[in-house]
């Protein structure tokens, strides 16, 4: 079956009617009534990255919007203003998470500045025979940083689009999909029933990703290599270590590099060739990394190294 998430790499549209903009928002059926009085002006980015639909929906006028998202999906939707959902009155740091196909009514207020994110519900080990809408707090630290980090992707995504190659295509999606399906599946329970984990399993999942220090493994690529769903091992995790598997494989890639950054006297090896051995290929971004868990950068540890 045809499906117009695959057809993109990255759009932007601009519009001066809200009817015109209700097309705009890819793979969705809406229809759009301008409720605020004055011109409208309004805009519509999106970008896909393999299974994932990033899109960023803004307009002045408050709008009347009648939308049903695609079926099979889960949608995540950040929202900087207030805004109505089938009769809810909501506040501006409300995130909403919902299973597509299902017809929902809204109304945001002007100068509403919108990211959606559409994913194929499979690839988050998540079922939508049960369908259901819930809002979260957008408060919530990691839920504000997930935005924010998204809407950046989308911004870099048009730069991208210019190259004939994006490595953003390539690298991203996984990573995506690692934090989509952590907070899906703390706030959601779209697979009641799964059993959690044996201790016996997170010790081989232990062995698996030590085996390929060197690769920045996903949440997804233990999903695949063990048989089991994303909900089951996030459940799991958090149930036995506390923490979700996405935390935990970058928590483990860091301890791993700051071993080698303590012993750089005897090896040799410079801060960059550690970083990149385990599997972090952003040089700035491994070091605010090292610096949030261990309480310095990773040059104060190579100062005072053995």
């Amino acid at each position: 079956m045809h499906n117009p998430m695959n057809d993109f790499r990255f759009r932007r549209g601009s519009f001066a009617e809200a009817f015109e903009q209700q097309d705009a928002l890819v793979g969705w059926e809406q229809e759009y009534q301008q409720l605020g009085a004055g011109r409208f002006d309004g805009s519509v980015e999106s970008s896909r990255l393999g299974g994932v639909l990033i899109q960023r929906e803004r307009f002045n006028l408050s709008v009347e919007q009648r939308s049903v998202a695609p079926k099979g999906t889960i949608n995540f939707a950040w929202q900087d203003s207030g805004w109505r959902v089938d009769g809810a009155r909501l506040g501006p740091m409300v995130m909403g998470i919902w299973t597509g196909g299902q017809e929902h009514l809204s109304v945001n207020a002007g100068g509403a500045d919108s990211l959606l994110v559409t994913v194929d519900a499979a690839l988050l080990g998540a079922r939508t025979d049960d369908p259901f809408i819930t809002f979260v707090p957008a408060a919530d630290s990691d839920i504000a940083a997930t935005g924010e980090w998204l809407r950046g992707l989308l911004e870099l995504a048009g730069v991208e689009a210019a190259r004939e190659e994006s490595e953003l295509a390539s690298l991203l999606p996984r990573l995506i999909l690692d934090r989509l399906a952590s907070i899906l599946f703390r706030y959601v329970d779209p697979r009641p029933g799964d059993r959690a984990v044996p201790l016996r399993v997170l010790n081989d999942i232990r062995a698996f990703v030590d085996e390929r220090s060197g690769d920045p493994l996903s949440v997804g690529d233990l999903s695949l290599a063990f048989g089991l769903s994303r909900e089951t091992l996030h459940r799991s995790f958090i149930d036995v270590l506390g923490v979700s598997p996405s935390a935990w494989l970058r928590v483990r890639r860091l301890n791993g590099a700051h071993r080698d950054l303590r012993e750089v006297r005897a090896t040799g090896e410079s801060v960059s060739a550690i970083a990149m051995k385990w599997g972090f290929w952003h040089l700035g971004r491994f070091s605010a990394y090292y610096h949030t868990h261990f309480g310095r950068y990773p040059s104060a540890t190579v100062q005072g190294a053995h």
